[in-house]
């Protein structure tokens, strides 16, 4: 499937040079449309998109400065290129002091020197288009972080009752069963608050990447989704197939692969998503300067204009109820992440393409710092400072840790935490990240200049994946993300502890 460079319209009453200039840009992938007058042209404007305009000064129903003026309130996002046969200063002054006029150009045109204004408009377009979506992203994703961080708080506080409740009651099966349905509807909540989080993520922790071939990623992203493409899809009567002749060229990149991964098997359930009935997916790769290209094209159903505008934004999904609109914004998030792009052509009836970019890796640059674990045994009971400024958060993991044996102080205040650390020899401090005036960081800090350091572990609404950083003395021994489950929080502390 060719893919459009852009959808051009000319507005010229010569018919003969409408047709040639049609003939010429449809041969280099531009989707051409003619009007014969100003008023054919209004008339094709609302109901179709056009990226650009070639319009003539004089047509034999009005001004083509006037058109202009008429059809830009149409269609705001649409640059417009006088052409004249007729040029003096006055109409080239005229012309180009018009807001969405880009160039002025005398006939005979010059082709090529039509195609080189063509290209550089379209790029332009290209770069605003990826900014406006990387600044509303931004904003959005500050927003739905401080949501998330807020509902991980108050699903740790109904998590951490159910828990208490389910330990203390374990022979009242009809009990049970009850708070067995609450928690799955936490656990809900929590994969799609951790969803949130991802999406909302904007730093690049590059200790987690590793040197990956794009090829290899690709195989087992096929892989891991193969259950449902092949075997699932088999059982109930359709057949997927997915191709990879396309890639060829081994590609190393530095990524987190985990992350790369995730961006394929997103791009490769939304293509089922658009071929209920079957359909092929094909992956292509190639190389160009430093950058490796990613393409994936499927056979299904495309999309409407609209939806290709939507498909990166947060929460937007034609597949209610079942999905949440996260998939596709999260994959622009990794790209994003990885100083990489992704950008999708489509058409109804016709499929989709998704074309990513990741720049390739010429030399091994990645330093991995291994920490070291300090050793210290456990006793028969730990010494436990517990420092949140969500009251009942503090009184839920009181009463855990002390049914585990241990001996816990709470405190709601970062200024208190640091104070009794100081004069207090605990084993272990569990704090959180985000506090009034004193801050968890605030804390940490505080911790790490005592003459005897304690274990500390992070709990956090945030999703945060503190680890030491080489040549500073910042140590964090685990983190613990809301809302959290007791045994995980047991396994991690016993972990810290136990460690040979």
């Amino acid at each position: 499937m060719m893919e459009t460079n852009a959808t051009i319209l000319i507005v010229d009453d010569n018919k003969g040079l409408c047709e040639g200039v049609k003939e010429f840009l449809e041969h280099e992938a531009y989707a051409v449309a003619c009007a014969n007058s100003g008023k054919d042209a209004i008339d094709m404007l609302p109901g179709n998109r056009y990226d650009i305009a070639l319009v003539d000064i004089k047509l034999p129903d009005m001004q083509g400065t006037d058109l202009v003026k008429k059809l830009a309130d149409i269609s705001p996002s649409t640059d417009f290129i006088h052409i004249t046969a007729h040029a003096t200063v006055d109409t080239a002054i005229e012309a180009v002091r018009q807001e969405h006029v880009i160039s002025y150009e005398t006939k005979p045109l010059d082709m090529d020197h039509i195609l080189a204004i063509l290209r550089q408009i379209m790029k332009r377009k290209k770069l605003e288009v990826a900014l406006f979506q990387s600044e509303k992203l931004k904003s959005i994703g500050t927003i739905t972080a401080g949501i998330s961080h807020e509902y991980n708080n108050i699903l740790a506080i109904i998590s951490g009752n159910v828990q208490l409740i389910q330990n203390t009651y374990n022979d009242h099966k009809g009990l049970l069963d009850s708070l067995h349905i609450i928690m799955k509807a936490v656990n809900d909540g929590a994969e799609i608050s951790n969803k949130m989080l991802e999406f909302a993520k904007t730093k690049v922790d590059t200790t987690e990447y590793v040197i990956d071939d794009i090829s290899d990623l690709i195989k087992q992203s096929i892989d891991f989704t193969k259950p449902r493409w092949k075997n699932m899809a088999q059982a109930n009567g359709v057949n997927y197939h997915i191709d990879m002749e396309g890639v060829r060229e081994k590609s190393e990149v530095s990524c987190n692969s985990t992350e790369i991964r995730e961006v394929f098997i997103n791009i490769i359930h939304n293509a089922m998503e658009a071929m209920p009935e079957g359909g092929r997916i094909s992956f292509s790769t190639w190389n160009k300067d430093d950058v490796v290209f990613v393409r994936v094209s499927d056979t299904g159903k495309g999309m409407t204009e609209d939806v290709r505008k939507k498909i990166f934004d947060p929460f937007f999904t034609t597949r209610r109820p079942q999905g949440t609109g996260l998939g596709m914004s999260i994959v622009y998030s990794i790209m994003s992440r990885h100083n990489g792009s992704i950008e999708v052509n489509t058409k109804i009836g016709r499929g989709s393409t998704f074309t990513l970019q990741l720049p390739v890796v010429t030399r091994v640059d990645i330093i991995r710092e291994i920490s070291e674990t300090e050793q210290v045994s456990k006793s028969n009971g730990l010494h436990i400072l517990v420092v949140d400024d969500d009251e009942p958060i503090c009184d839920i993991l009181d009463k855990f840790l002390s049914r585990e044996g241990h001996m816990v102080r709470t405190v709601d205040n970062g200024a208190e935490a640091i104070v009794l650390a100081r004069v207090n020899s605990y084993d272990l401090v569990l704090c959180d990240m985000v506090m009034p005036e004193v801050y968890g960081y605030d804390v940490i800090k505080a911790l790490n200049q005592l003459e005897r350091i304690p274990k500390i572990g992070v709990i956090t609404g945030w999703g945060e994946q503190l680890k030491p950083v080489g040549g500073e003395t910042f140590k964090v021994d685990f983190v613990l993300k809301k809302p959290f489950d007791f045994s995980e929080m047991s396994i991690l502390i016993n972990n810290v502890f136990n460690s040979n």
